[in-house]
């Protein structure tokens, strides 16, 4: 597979050229093999340093041959034989930590995360980058997480859209077609890459047939691939974007010493055919590469990657703002330490909502180039969020886009099970579903109470009344972002109340199976209730107004209870006189039973009683008028309370 730190407009396409010499006898020395790996001929350095390390009795030569044939396989992917040729690296030289390094990134890449975490343990007791290598360990041990986690998201290898070749940076066109880019050989296509052997990279289209009654997950039907008429160049080419008419996309000059660099053109589309490239005028240093465009909403701002002198390190992003008046380009404008590392930040995808997505080998990530996104504008944007698996994986997973509701989108990978080196994936988030079970029970026993009443509150608005069934149960389905309340009730078997409850889907990422229990005490005779929040003046039975709505919700609850009649009961702490006492708080009893009698309640149902200090709740008793003990004012007002007694039902 294709590194994708080369990929266009980086991309060199590594891979045998012909030029194999195994079938030469002669002893090849180092400075050969040095020789073609200056020129990134990897397959050809990575044959000559093997036939070198054979023929060299030397240790140390041996060891740079190993060290040379690892660093050309590692360039192309082939892991398994770069992880061989690093491990015999570290035969004669232990404390060889780039080998190491490149071993234990070599293990992440292939999810091998516990091997990893070994080697990079190694490299840092060797005196290894210790901010680097903490950076690795932490991605190998949420990789780890990640990959055992709940998604939503279901991945799907776009297999009409793949070929056995490097097939990557899908993007659609008004769900009527779709332009990638593809190294596959072609009628058109057929010219080859000097130092490779290999054809070009060329950007493809194909249309999309129209599928009545697709699902997510359906992969696309497409036919009349091509290299459309315009867009057929000598160089390697792709990663297009589009606004409107105009396409952007990335094409380099392949030098054949490889050091051609590479620029970002324009063409206007009429059709299906497309005019004369021409590169963006602020593409000016001819040392530098840029690559991977990505259009803004607004149709003038441009982001990019360059490896532009001045940047954190490697490839960064970087973006630009067209002026129409002027008719030119802004001077490029670094997005910034939190999205650029001293590594690669490569294809950025700007989505409709500002939304930054991109690649980067730099943060913490599954290994490989892992996908990203951030939120922010100009140079100041959010920590990058790591996209988790599936979408990331140990490979090099990159170029993702999304569809406005973000609910579907394409990426590319060159992870393992695909068709080719590179592979185009579409991916989509399966609907959220929320279920909610509800269990009524009788709070002293824990049987189930049957057919009782739920009310059910929707975002504190609309409401709905709902019955269990014979076994005390009640399941229904949820709305995403809503908040629910709910309380059970059955009247009829004198049960008070059950308190409300709360359930919300709000912020919710995965789908979840809600179950409450709503217990429901009975009304028995004799049973006491403290009304909490009725108050009194210094020495006064008046109602007060504050004392009203506790009130009212016992007018409630015997109009809701017909049959029961209760005792009010009035209770008063020690201080004052006994008899004092006894004769305010039957005042103040008398006083509640008027209220209800004035709300409507038959006077039969309700008798007044006073009780002064007779009922203390506490020790909090005095002789003389002085307590017993020296009692806080908040003691003192446990007493002072206002009760209700079931006397009948």
């Amino acid at each position: 597979m294709k590194h994708l730190q080369e990929k266009l407009p980086f991309y060199a396409l590594i891979l045998v050229t012909g030029l194999l010499l195994g079938g030469c006898q002669q002893k090849v020395t180092i400075g050969t093999a040095n020789k073609a790996f200056e020129k990134r001929e990897y397959i050809v350095s990575a044959d000559l340093y093997k036939r070198a390390y054979r023929s060299e009795a030397d240790r140390m030569v041996k060891t740079e041959a190993a060290f040379g044939a690892a660093e050309s396989y590692r360039r192309i992917n082939d892991y398994t034989n770069a992880s061989t040729w690093y491990s015999k690296v570290l035969q004669f030289e232990p404390g060889n930590l780039e080998a190491l390094y490149q071993l234990a990134l070599i293990q992440k890449s292939e999810e091998k995360y516990e091997e990893a975490r070994k080697t990079l343990e190694q490299y840092m007791t060797k005196g290894g980058n210790k901010k680097e290598a903490e950076r690795e360990l932490e991605g190998c041990n949420k990789a780890a997480e990640w990959k055992k986690a709940k998604t939503r998201y279901m991945v799907v290898n776009e297999r009409s859209l793949n070929s056995r070749y490097s097939d990557f940076a899908a993007v659609k066109v008004k769900d009527k077609e779709v332009f990638y880019t593809s190294d596959r050989l072609t009628g058109k296509n057929d010219k080859r890459y000097a130092r490779t052997g290999d054809q070009y990279l060329a950007i493809f289209r194909a249309e999309i047939k129209r599928q009545r009654g697709a699902q997510p997950g359906d992969p696309l039907k497409i036919r009349d691939e091509e290299i459309p008429d315009g867009l057929e160049f000598d160089y390697n080419e792709g990663t297009c974007a589009f606004n409107q008419s105009t396409l952007y996309f990335t094409l380099c000059n392949a030098k054949s010493d490889g050091k051609g660099t590479c620029k970002i053109y324009e063409v206007r589309q009429t059709g299906k055919r497309f005019s004369e490239a021409s590169p963006l005028s602020f593409c000016t240093d001819t040392s530098s590469s840029y690559g991977h465009p990505s259009m803004a909403e607004d149709g003038k701002t441009l982001y990019f990657s360059a490896d532009i002198p001045g940047g954190f390190g490697g490839k960064d992003l970087y973006y630009v703002v067209y002026d129409r008046q002027k008719k030119s380009w802004s001077k490029p404008v670094n997005l910034g330490s939190a999205i650029n590392t001293e590594k690669d930040e490569m294809f950025p995808y700007i989505h409709t909502d500002g939304t930054l997505f991109f690649s980067s080998n730099g943060h913490v990530g599954m290994g490989g180039l892992d996908l990203y996104y951030s939120t922010g504008n100009g140079s100041n944007w959010s920590e990058p969020v790591n996209m988790k698996a599936p979408i990331n994986s140990g490979a090099d997973d990159f170029a993702i886009t999304l569809a406005d509701d973000k609910e579907t989108g394409m990426f590319s990978s060159n992870r393992e099970g695909g068709l080719g080196k590179d592979d185009i994936y579409s991916f989509y988030l399966t609907p959220l579903v929320f279920n909610l079970q509800v269990l009524v029970k009788d709070a002293n026993t824990g049987e189930v109470i049957p057919e009782s009443t739920v009310k059910l509150q929707v975002n504190g608005d609309s409401s709905v009344t709902l019955k269990t069934d014979k076994n005390g149960r009640l399941e229904l389905p949820l709305m995403n972002a809503s908040q629910y309340s709910l309380f059970a009730s059955k009247a009829e078997d004198y049960y008070l109340d059950s308190k409300t409850s709360g359930v919300s889907t709000k912020n919710k990422e995965q789908s979840e199976d809600f179950s409450i229990e709503l217990l429901l005490a009975p009304i028995n005779v004799e049973d006491e209730f403290t009304l909490k929040g009725i108050y009194y003046d210094l020495d006064k039975a008046d109602i007060r107004e504050d004392s009203k709505p506790v009130l009212d919700s016992l007018v409630t609850l015997l109009n809701k209870y017909p049959r029961i009649h209760i005792e009010i009961g009035s209770h008063t702490d020690c201080r004052s006189s006994k008899e004092y006492n006894l004769t305010l708080s039957q005042k103040r009893a008398q006083s509640v039973v008027d209220y209800l009698i004035a709300k409507g309640i038959q006077p039969d149902r309700l008798i007044a009683k006073g009780y002064g200090e007779s009922r203390l709740v506490n020790d909090c008793a005095c002789e003389g008028g002085v307590a017993t003990r020296d009692c806080t004012d908040e003691e003192h007002q446990l007493n002072r309370r206002t009760t209700f007694r079931i006397i009948s039902k």
